[in-house]
């Protein structure tokens, strides 16, 4: 031990003569090791805050769904009744958004049409009517990742359960064994409060229907 106390000697040597002796000598060794520790804790915090500071300057945010985001003011409005009902509110068909599943599918403009009318028979003849603003997203790979971006990119300026002319209805949808994501942005002549709807592939054709000849208001 006294070999120890002579090889450590130069730690406690700074230390006035007056004041070394009122402690042990292990007690020095102890403070002065917590001093050490918390210096270099200091040190540690300021680099880590510094190289942080530095590479944030440097990093730019990524904005994921500028490319994506809709003015949904600038989709067309279609002149005539409506001619598709969500459960009883008669609706114009103002945007499409649709994206195929699975990597390496592309779906082209000229079949959109096709699709929806597999979804719900004679959809793509009130697309050929309403005229909408048709939009192609890359393909997807889960149904809830693509109602998230596509709710997303589709603020009406209505707050949750605010009343709105908007309904936004988005999902999985199936028809002739063909599978699409598929997002609609829905016009009613007067407010509502559905909002926004996410549907399996066995509710479109339940809550989505054709208004029958004549139903619609003239």
């Amino acid at each position: 031990m006294n070999e120890i106390r002579q090889r450590l000697a130069p730690l406690t040597d700074w230390i006035p003569d007056d004041i070394r002796p009122m402690v042990a000598v292990e007690v020095w060794w102890m403070v002065e090791l917590v001093v050490v520790l918390f210096a270099l804790l200091f040190v540690g915090l300021f680099i880590k805050a510094f190289w942080r500071a530095l590479f944030k300057r440097r990093r730019k945010k990524v904005d994921w769904d500028r490319d994506y985001r809709e003015d949904l003011e600038k989709c067309p409005l279609a002149n005539g009744p409506p001619c598709l009902w969500v459960y009883h509110v008669p609706v114009k068909l103002r945007l499409i958004v649709v994206a195929p599943q699975g990597h390496g599918n592309e779906v082209e403009t000229d079949e959109v049409h096709t699709l929806l009318d597999r979804v719900i028979p004679g959809l793509g003849r009130i697309v050929q009517r309403d005229r909408p603003r048709i939009c192609l997203w890359p393909a997807q790979m889960s149904t809830m990742g693509f109602t998230n971006s596509f709710h997303r990119c589709t603020p009406t300026g209505a707050r949750e359960r605010q009343p709105s002319r908007w309904i936004m209805v988005a999902g999985r949808a199936q028809g002739g064994g063909y599978t699409v994501f598929l997002g609609l942005g829905l016009w009613s002549e007067d407010e509502t409060t559905l909002g926004r709807l996410n549907l399996e592939p066995v509710q479109w054709l339940d809550i989505l229907r054709l208004a029958p000849v004549g139903s619609a208001k003239r």
